[in-house]
């Protein structure tokens, strides 16, 4: 347990570095760096949407509009790749990202890829689950 609170605080403080910080990006192999970047975008999302989860205590909303409110009320600082007033996240191609949810949870998000067309995660799509970031965390202990 102690492990487990500890990996979320180091989440919780790697955070707003991870936004900011190169050093913090995966280098995918086999993979081009516009999709490698957008890959970070949306674990950069995770850890913040699970950050927010954790510290609030309350589970993060499955739609988008609902979720940048949720964050907005939940957060002090502003993050630039929300946008607050148009209540939606872009990736990387400037498509909103798609919330990937299981039994009404927030579990991840996706991203449409360059082609634009959602395609529930194949072709060119992309995501990013929570499962992963935890698998990481515990990788790391």
């Amino acid at each position: 347990m102690t492990n487990y609170l500890s990996g979320r605080i180091l989440v919780l403080l790697t955070v707003m570095t991870c936004f900011f910080s190169a050093s913090c990006k995966s280098n995918y192999h086999n993979v081009g760096l516009e999709k490698s970047n957008a890959v970070n975008n949306l674990r950069d999302i995770c850890i913040f949407v699970n950050s927010v989860e954790y510290i609030s205590k309350e589970p993060a909303p499955t739609s988008l509009t609902l979720l940048v409110t949720w964050l907005e009320k939940k957060i002090l600082v502003k993050e630039s790749f929300i946008d607050y007033e148009g209540k939606t996240i872009k990736d990387i191609w400037g498509n909103t990202i798609i919330i990937m949810s299981q039994q009404d949870r927030f579990i991840g998000v996706g991203s449409a890829g360059p082609n634009g067309k959602w395609e529930g995660g194949q072709g060119d799509d992309l995501t990013y689950l929570l499962s992963e970031l935890i698998a990481e965390e515990e990788n790391r202990e």
